[in-house]
């Protein structure tokens, strides 16, 4: 199943699929200067993965708020010692 991330005022949808790779390469580029670009795109991935669930694909139509956010901090905390990119991707595809 795909999930949408933003739904722009002129009906152009983006996947969370495509908006986590484009964050994570973003992440990743900006934290090659102090030599943590795989954390980086590691956190790129992570930041909104909460997007994934059926409340947020709600908000999406109009439904209340909701919060989207705190499940990408709580894997990356659940991870916390052993965490690689492919730990979060294998939970990513495992979550959506």
């Amino acid at each position: 199943m795909m999930y949408d991330a933003h739904i722009r005022e002129d009906g152009t949808k983006q996947t969370v699929e495509e908006h986590l790779e484009g964050t994570a390469e973003r992440c990743a580029s900006f934290a090659a200067a102090f030599g943590e670009e795989k954390r980086g795109k590691l956190l790129g991935y992570a930041h909104d993965i909460g997007k994934t669930s059926q409340e947020f694909q709600k908000r999406l139509l109009g439904g209340p708020k909701v919060d989207h956010a705190t499940a990408g901090a709580l894997e990356c905390g659940k991870m916390r010692g052993k965490c690689s990119i492919l730990a979060l991707c294998t939970f990513y595809w495992t979550y959506k």
